[in-house]
């Protein structure tokens, strides 16, 4: 906290990057991930609902992925990025 005579200001915590990446790829952190911020665990030793391994049973070989690279939207402009979006968004929930 920060206080002035004028006001309180209340400083938000500093962000702690100091988690190492291994971390966030393991089983633990990828079950923090899964069950508190629902983030997807891609870790195939994480089990539950919000996991890779849930998504391939439920979804088979509907689930398939995406390459990933600079160039899928950087020169998207806002009409067609919420296409693309739409689209990718009722590919994974079509049947």
């Amino acid at each position: 906290f920060a206080f002035t005579q004028e006001r309180m200001e209340m400083d938000p915590p500093p962000l702690d990057f100091s988690v190492p990446l291994e971390h966030l790829q393991a089983e633990a952190g990828q079950t923090i991930m899964a069950r508190q911020l629902q983030i997807a665990a891609l870790n195939p030793d994480v089990t539950g609902e919000n996991t890779a391994n849930a998504m391939q049973q439920a979804l088979g070989k509907q689930l398939r992925p995406v390459p990933v690279s600079p160039g899928l939207m950087v020169y998207l402009d806002q009409a067609k990025r919420a296409r693309l979006i739409k689209r990718w968004n009722d590919a994974l929930r079509a049947p």
